[in-house]
């Protein structure tokens, strides 16, 4: 089955080597610690960036390549990475329709990995374990995708990018100043 299929019927695609050296991305998020919003509701006291710009800058680079394994043209709402620490819990969600098409990205973690769970459209559930570098791209609007309590990872990076469908019920969300 190629990726466009898998896509489609699963609703996600876990893509391996989706960025090369992603070491010097986690260096970025960690020297940055420090400068984080603490006040995200979802994970409190967890350094977290909206619209970074060297993270927006490799979401304009990635677009090609997102568009061409979902089959899917997009526009880029927003950006946000966090970098998780021992004891955070992401719980079970669902995305904001600014998020119609999400792509998680493993930047690098102190200790061992720490999984994203993911239910296809059939509810299945999935355990994803991604390495730095790898990335997992879904109907973020759609799946429920979690991660439990982080009981492996002293220090766990990613960044979550953020798209909508072109021709979609949610372009207006374009740019993500419709919130």
């Amino acid at each position: 089955m190629n990726t466009k299929d898998e896509f489609r019927i699963k609703g996600f695609l876990v893509v391996n080597g989706l960025i090369d050296n992603p070491d010097k991305l986690y260096k970025y998020t960690l020297d940055n610690i420090k400068n984080g919003d603490f006040n995200d509701p979802q994970i409190p006291n967890t350094p977290s960036f909206y619209n970074d710009k060297k993270m927006q800058k490799i979401q304009k680079i990635l677009k090609p390549k997102i568009e061409k394994l979902t089959g899917i043209k997009l526009d880029t709402t927003y950006n946000y990475y966090r970098t998780y620490k021992k004891g955070d819990i992401l719980r079970m969600h669902r995305d904001r329709p600014a998020c119609e098409i999400s792509l998680t990205l493993n930047l690098g973690f102190k200790g061992k990995p720490w999984p994203i769970w993911i239910t296809d459209y059939d509810e299945t559930p999935y355990k994803v374990m991604l390495k730095p570098g790898d990335a997992i791209i879904y109907h973020g609007c759609d799946l429920w995708h979690w991660r439990g309590v982080n009981t492996t990872a002293e220090l766990y990076s990613q960044v979550f990018m953020h798209y909508v469908d072109k021709s979609g019920p949610f372009t207006k969300y374009a740019g993500d100043t419709n919130w």
